[in-house]
This record gives structure tokens, sequence and C-alpha cells, in this order.
């Protein structure tokens, strides 16, 4: 295909491959709404970069739907963690906490896609409106217990630098797709002690010092009602996804597993947005 072509995702979640095929590896998924541009043709498969976050992959042409004009306006997208977008006929799609929300009006509720009509009853998050860190912190819960699943990026199923760069796009952040690109944004911040609620804290291969891992900081006084009560006496934890989104202890050696009782992952640095 030629240059500047741009496709818009038409169904609630798409797997994007490594390579052309579905026996490759999914490295990321795209929701309902995302907008990407069309880099070539292989075998059947495009070659697709997303818009949000230039992250690059294979998506089976048969998923593809084109877009002639590509939105300036920053998306607004779902905030519920699974709800029903409904169509002018009356039927009705199930999108994902996240999902972008295309020519979408507030203030009725309505949108168009494709051609089409619909309405959205449920939250919604501007992406053009910057959250505040608490806000942001709040909104993590969203994805509580949520499966743990390579390349995921929705409620049921999620890894651990998808978790994090949907909440960002949540509170209006533009965050890298995964942890070691994440782990170059923000301002750096290389003690536990200094770290803050909404951090970002990044985890390293000791092998070779390789970011593998991230999640989210929080103070003690943060957590939710009743959490406190819950979880060993600690300065820091980390709501992350490892398994599931749970939450740990964040020590100065890094991710103390309340389940496992042990470390499990080891401490880089930290990273702040706010």
């Amino acid at each position: 295909m030629s240059s500047n072509v741009y496709g818009i995702v038409g169904l609630p979640v798409v797997a994007i491959r490594q390579d052309a095929g579905e026996r490759y590896e999914m490295v990321t998924q795209l929701l309902f709404g995302e907008i990407y541009e069309v880099l070539g043709n292989k075998d059947g498969w495009l070659h697709i970069r997303n818009q949000w976050d230039g992250y690059e992959g294979y998506l089976s042409e048969s998923q593809y739907i084109s877009l002639s004009s590509v939105p300036t306006k920053a998306p607004i997208v779902s905030g519920e963690p699974i709800a029903q977008l409904i169509w002018e006929d009356g039927l009705c799609s199930w999108l994902p906490l996240g999902a972008h929300l295309p020519e979408f009006d507030i203030h009725t509720g309505r949108g168009s896609f494709n051609g089409k009509t619909y309405q959205w009853l449920g939250k919604v998050y501007d992406t053009a409106t910057k959250l505040s860190a608490l806000e942001a912190w709040q909104a993590a819960w969203n994805y509580w217990n949520s499966p743990y699943l390579w390349g995921g990026k929705h409620p049921l199923g999620i890894d651990c630098s998808g978790f994090t760069q949907q909440i960002w796009k949540l509170a209006g952040h533009p965050l890298l797709r995964d942890a070691y690109q994440q782990a170059t944004q923000g301002l750096r911040i290389d003690t536990l002690e200094a770290s803050q609620t909404a951090d970002l804290a990044f985890f390293a291969r000791p092998s070779d010092g390789r970011i593998i891992h991230v999640g989210i900081v929080c103070n003690p006084e943060d957590l939710p009602q009743g959490w406190q009560a819950r979880m060993p006496t600690a300065s820091r934890y980390i709501l992350h996804a490892f398994d599931a989104v749970r939450l740990d202890v964040l020590d100065e050696h890094g991710i103390w597993n309340i389940v496992q009782k042990r470390h499990t992952h080891q401490t880089s640095h930290w990273q702040r947005f706010w």
C-alpha cells in the first residue's frame, strides 16, 4: 500500500502480531476506535504503526477499515471497565476501558463511526484534560485483578506496560508502549524515599540491567479505604500487572510479593509525570 494510508479499529479489540501470521507472538493490542498508519502489506497482513504511541506490528488485513481523514483532536475514551456502545440499528458492541469514541459529543452522548451513528451512556475521559496524580491513581483501580496477558491492553487481559500506558492515557499523558521505553519518559527519581503516589517504578533484569517491568507507586495514605489494614506495614506500595493487576509492597530492594513472600523484581529507578 502507498504511504499515508490510515485505518481505524472497528472491533472491541484486535491483536497486533510481531510478524505476518497468526503463529507469531502478539506484541500489543489495539482497541476500538484507535487509529493506525498502514506501512505495507505482507501475505494478507498489514504492517501498521499505532498513531498513539508509534508502536509497529502486523494486523490481519481482514480487520482493516479505511480512514479518509485523521482527527487532530485528542481522543475521548471509554471510562467503563466494560460497557455497551449502542448502534443506530439497536445492535450493541461491548467496549473495554480506554477504547476510543470516534467523533463523540460529550454533551449529547452520541458519536459517528464509519458512517453509522452510535450512543454511549457510560463514563468517558477526555484525554485533552490532564488528571491529577491522585485521580490517575484512583483510575488505575479500574483494572484491579485484571488477568495478566502478554501484549494485552484491556481489563480482561493486560500486561505491565499496557496497564501503565492505559492509565496514563486516561490521565491525558501519552506514554510509549513497552516498559523500557516508558523508563525514558518523565522526570527521573532515584530513591524510594523521594517517590510519590502515581510515580512509575521500573525494574531491571539483574543479568544485564534491561528494564523488564513497571508499576504505579502509592504512599500508604493514598490506599483505597480498608486496604491499609489488609497490607503489611510499608512506606510504599505498588500496583502492577504480575499474574494479575495486584498490590504488593515496594521497598529498597524491589517488589516484595505478599503472596509468594519473596522479592520478585529488582528496582532500577522511578519516573515522575506530575
